[in-house]
Formats: C-alpha cells, structure tokens, sequence
C-alpha cells in the first residue's frame, strides 16, 4: 500500500517539524517492518509530503500501535497550519521494479 500524507504547518514551526521528522524516520526505519518511508520539505518551509510503501495492513497497524507514532502525531497536530490530508496511491510505474 503507497500513502502520500500532506499537511503545512504554521510559519514558525517549520524547523521543529524537520526535526521531529527525522526522529520519526529513524524510528520507522529501526522498527524494521517492511515500511518504506520518505519525507518532504516544500521551498515554502512549512509544507510537508510524506511517501510511505508498506506492505500490508498488519504492519500498517504495527506502525500505528507504536509509541513513536503516536507522539509524532499527536505534537504534530497544534503545529499545523493546514491538517494532514491522506491519500492512497496506486503505482503506475516505477524505475525499482523489475
């Protein structure tokens, strides 16, 4: 499953973002899941896209049973300026397969 997750946060807390993303990231990437995870600053500053490829629904629900999960979204949350929107996404192509 591809999930594209995109929000903007209020002007001055662009960098705290940045900085709480890459915790995130490196949180997802210790748990080891199947989850492949990236994450985008617009030029703006303050928009943020998140791609993430994860292989199933058990471990989508893995992911959001954790601790870090949790407390990443829930600091997010008075940071934003425009709420994460989710949408899922369907491959079309792509140079990794094959």
């Amino acid at each position: 499953m591809e999930l594209m997750i995109q929000y903007r946060v209020k002007p001055d807390m662009g960098d705290i973002q940045a900085e709480a993303i890459t915790g995130f990231v490196a949180n997802i990437a210790a748990l080891g899941a199947g989850i492949r995870y990236r994450a985008y600053r617009f030029p703006d500053g303050v928009t943020f896209r998140h791609l993430a490829s994860i292989k199933d629904e058990q471990t989508k629900a893995l992911l959001q049973s954790q601790d870090f999960f949790k407390e990443f979204t829930q600091a997010m949350q008075p940071r934003c300026e425009e709420p994460p929107s989710v949408t899922p996404l369907a491959l079309v192509a792509s140079t990794e397969l094959g």
